[in-house]
């Protein structure tokens, strides 16, 4: 090449020419894109595995507390609020069948 003061012109190559590599660019601006996208899939699937495997290590009683239960009720400690309970058996009850319609 020449120096004669004139700019070669730009090849498909040349990534520092406004123009070239258009195409190139716009490619590796979709691959980006892509890369990103699957990028926070496999995030989201990381943490859904941890989750899932929160869950299945979480027992689904609380022994802990059902002992402490089962102790207040043999030494005469657990009282039931029976207003309490009612309220919550027609609550249950009033959840279900709207389940059941829906």
């Amino acid at each position: 090449m020449k120096i004669n003061g004139q700019y070669p012109k730009p090849t498909s190559t040349d990534r520092n020419v406004q123009g070239a590599g258009q195409k190139d660019t716009a490619h590796k601006a979709g691959k980006t894109a892509e890369s990103a996208v699957s990028t926070k899939t496999v995030t989201s699937d990381l943490t859904l595995n941890k989750v899932r495997a929160k869950i299945e290590n979480t027992p689904d009683l609380d022994m802990e507390r059902v002992k402490a239960l089962k102790d207040r009720i043999k030494k005469g400690e657990y009282k039931v609020d029976a207003k309490k309970l009612a309220a919550n058996l027609l609550k249950d009850s009033a959840i279900e069948d709207i389940r059941k319609k829906t």
